[in-house]
């Protein structure tokens, strides 16, 4: 596959300095000249995403804030494949360096970020039912544990008791493009001091409240989002303002009507896709029957 994409590109490609990056297991990844990230799509049922992840790059040509895409092919057969040739970001993520900066630095990072955001947001899609996407979403994984036995008949029917309730407080009719996967280790600070973001496989058009989903789990919880490599360098004391600074410079994404009870659907989704992954993870399953009985009583 290498070989067919150097070929394909030899005008900005050569297979001399080209190493393979051991990354990710839905693409194969390879650096080109310390210039040029090649990825390739290996994994069939990842299609859908990495269409999805040249979508975003096609649709945010001239954003500052994301990495140059050179050339992309999209599989057109069974015996093809699909590939990005994307610019090779020199820097670390926020993960590595968050630890490093002091207060003032941090909140303008975080404003950097809230711009970040906002130049995705700007972008507007269709509208469509946002509460029967995300319950039809939270029903998938949860007849999931079901057949895993991870509950109980009365917890079944707390959750299928909430589902209306869920609609309800979910009701959109503004969608922006958003990334939906912001957290640290998809934020990098380049050697030039300018911060960029990468992997946009999840992207979707959703109401802006939902970008925050994964960020306010990676502020409370940084340690369970970090990698084990930079694990080292996370101190929970470092997080704690990060949502104040961000409410400050982005205080639409926390005005939305029903704030409280929509950000306690997210996490009870994200959570649910866990789980099926994760069958023995006890404090898992704890906090999504929490979220379904915070729900129920809201």
């Amino acid at each position: 596959m290498i070989d067919k994409i150097i070929n394909e590109n030899k005008d900005i490609l050569s297979s001399n300095n080209l190493e393979k990056i051991n990354i990710g297991f839905t693409n194969l990844i390879y650096s080109v000249a310390d210039k040029y990230i090649i990825k390739i799509c290996k994994d069939k049922e990842n299609e859908d995403n990495f269409n999805n992840e040249i979508n975003f790059y096609l649709k945010n040509t001239n954003n500052k804030y994301i990495p140059k895409l050179y050339r992309y092919h999209r599989k057109e057969n069974d015996d093809d494949f699909s590939y990005e040739i994307i610019e090779k970001l020199k820097g670390k993520s926020l993960y590595y360096l968050w630890h490093t900066y002091n207060e003032e630095e941090r909140k303008q990072i975080i404003i950097e970020i809230s711009n970040l955001m906002k130049s995705f947001h700007s972008i507007k899609g269709k509208t469509y039912d946002w509460g029967e996407y995300i319950t039809n979403r939270i029903l998938i994984n949860f007849n999931k544990c079901l057949q895993l036995n991870l509950f109980s008949e009365q917890d079944k029917i707390k959750m299928f008791s909430i589902i209306d309730k869920m609609k309800m407080y979910l009701k959109s009719n503004d969608f922006r493009l958003v990334h939906s996967d912001i957290h640290f280790d998809n934020l990098v600070m380049c050697e030039n001091k300018e911060l960029k973001i990468i992997d946009f496989e999840t992207a979707i058009y959703a109401p802006i409240d939902f970008e925050l989903d994964i960020f306010l789990r990676m502020c409370n919880y940084p340690m369970k989002y970090a990698s084990e490599e930079t694990e080292k360098y996370v101190r929970e004391e470092d997080y704690k303002n990060i949502e104040r600074y961000l409410k400050e410079d982005y205080k639409e994404l926390f005005e939305g009507i029903y704030y409280n009870e929509r950000h306690c659907i997210y996490d009870l989704e994200a959570y649910l896709r866990l789980l099926p992954e994760f069958p023995k993870h006890t404090e898992l399953k704890e906090i999504i029957l929490k979220d379904i009985e915070i729900i129920e009583n809201y």
